[in-house]
């Protein structure tokens, strides 16, 4: 969702074209160690300035083959969109 960017910036950061400040890799994690994960490094990235992270899903052991969307995948836009997290996540 990029609807809290204006138009170039929401370009800029579809294109990859913003610096990635950190990373999240979310593998092999369960939902909910999924989702403590994600608030943990986001409120790191707080703290230290960091604007853009790189949040890494994977696919999921359901979507092997199925064509389905991985469990966190489809959970992540939830997280990022409902508090305490949709006051500080500009953008996804």
């Amino acid at each position: 969702d990029y609807s809290g960017l204006d138009g170039a910036n929401a370009q800029r950061l579809k294109r990859g074209q913003y610096p990635i400040d950190g990373t999240l890799d979310l593998h092999f994690m369960t939902r909910a160690a999924a989702h403590a994960a994600l608030l943990q490094r986001t409120a790191r990235a707080l703290e230290r300035g960091e604007r853009c992270l790189l949040v890494i899903t994977g696919k999921g052991e359901r979507a092997k083959g199925d064509g389905e969307r991985g469990v966190l995948r489809a959970e992540l836009p939830r997280w990022l969109s409902t508090p305490p997290l949709s006051g500080v996540v500009l953008a996804y």
